[in-house]
């Protein structure tokens, strides 16, 4: 009868097992150096700037197959349109919240657009393209005044609304001399927030902190959460947002060619729809902007004259890419209170004209 052995177990060879450390321990050093190199990069690399943006007078549209390996090699990938060989209309995308520069707006660059279109000759027109809440006083303004400033070249400028065209973009759409709106549109919010108050010394006095802030001038600590208004200073405030009302008002009733009395009656800081608007005289048509491109091309007869756009698009850094792949995780890591307040939260952005 065979006698059934166990198997003989094989003792691994001593030198296999400092080959595997050794390997993975050149795997773990390579992948260091190789973050280690990332991030320094990331550090010396330039912050986006207004100088980093599209050409002036360009086209250029993401592509919607770029690979995301080509967009942390290579940054940004855009296909530049050729710039317009003959006459042509300037479409300008007024995007977002108006102020110095953001993702989607810079005010550098949409003043050095109209100026450069103001000395081309082949250039007919505008057409802006508003999509904005507002924002800036001074940004608005300015915005505006260059408009009017390229009207004396005898060129036209329209304006389209679309989803929101609000408060300073309103301010802004007044530069122009006729004003499209979509069915849809919400505009209006004439007003003006001059800032704003938070006095936190009674909690401060309830936990027992104290803060003191040293100044020269009774009124050069106000608005500071730790100094509670004085009526002089509440009136200081106030005769600011009334002289920014007043410019406001006036610039509509002037180029709306409307009463003043009749504007600031309308001008309570609300909302209105394109409907309510037209009523109102804010706006001159509601239409689609194929009619209101059409209705200006047949106004002022512009025979093959194309339409050339104009759109803010910061190039993507590096750091800008780091940054979307954080905000990416960010809704993985959040807690579900945090994913919920989130989710209730008003995606609209709020309808302003205010100091800075």
């Amino acid at each position: 009868m065979t006698e059934n052995k166990p198997p003989v177990q094989q003792n691994p060879n001593p030198s296999d097992k400092k080959k595997k450390k050794s390997a993975a321990g050149l795997i773990i050093l390579i992948i260091c150096i190789v973050l280690t190199a990332l991030f320094t990069l990331l550090a010396v690399l330039p912050r986006p700037s207004v100088s980093d943006s599209v050409d002036l007078i360009s086209q250029d549209t993401t592509s919607s197959n770029q690979g995301i390996f080509t967009s942390i090699l290579f940054g940004s990938q855009r296909e530049k349109k050729a710039a317009p060989t003959g006459d042509y209309i300037a479409r300008i995308f007024i995007t977002g919240v108006i102020e110095e520069e953001n993702k989607s707006y810079s005010q550098k660059w949409l003043l050095e657009t109209i100026k450069e279109l103001e000395k081309d000759e082949r250039n007919k027109g505008i057409m802006l393209i508003l999509d904005s809440p507002g924002g800036a006083v001074y940004e608005s303004d300015e915005a505006y005044l260059a408009l009017s400033h390229y009207q004396t070249t005898r060129k036209p400028v329209w304006s389209y609304m679309t989803h929101l065209a609000a408060s300073g973009a309103y301010y802004i759409s007044c530069g122009s001399e006729y004003v499209c709106a979509n069915r849809n549109t919400l505009t209006g919010s004439i007003g003006v927030i001059a800032g704003q108050s938070v006095d936190a010394t009674e909690l401060m006095n309830n936990v027992g902190i104290k803060s003191k802030t040293f100044t020269a001038g009774k009124n050069k600590n106000m608005l500071n959460f730790n100094c509670p208004l004085t009526e002089e200073q509440e009136a200081i405030m106030q005769s600011i947002a009334d002289e920014c009302y007043d410019q406001f008002t006036t610039i509509v009733a002037i180029n709306r060619g409307l009463d003043k009395d009749y504007v600031q009656q309308l001008a309570d800081g609300r909302i209105y729809t394109a409907k309510q608007a037209l009523d109102l005289k804010l706006i001159d048509k509601i239409c689609s902007y194929d009619e209101a491109i059409n209705a200006m091309k047949s106004k002022y007869q512009f025979i093959g004259v194309e339409v050339f756009d104009y759109k803010y698009s910061p190039k993507a850094t590096w750091m800008d890419i780091l940054r979307g792949a954080v905000s990416d995780i960010k809704p993985l890591t959040q807690s579900k209170e945090e994913n919920l307040i989130e989710l209730v939260s008003p995606s609209m952005k709020y309808p302003a004209y205010i100091y800075n």
